[in-house]
């Protein structure tokens, strides 16, 4: 509830996610940006296409065994 809060508090409500969840690794690419489209086809059931230009791979691991 407090990082809704926060969320709330300092954008806009519409912003505030259904699901927050804690993880221990965010995908990268190699030259260091976020990978979210990645988090978005393993958290879907769909098959990541180019693996081979994540720095951390294995990282996708923890949102395929997300609770939804």
């Amino acid at each position: 509830s407090e990082i809704r809060s926060l969320i709330r508090n300092t954008t806009t409500p519409r912003h505030v996610p259904k699901y927050i969840f804690e993880v221990d690794d965010i995908p990268y690419t190699i030259s260091g940006k976020k990978v979210e489209k990645a988090v978005l086809d393993t958290i879907t059931g769909r098959t990541v296409e180019n693996k081979d230009a994540l720095a951390n791979p294995e990282s996708l691991d923890l949102y395929s065994a997300l609770p939804f």
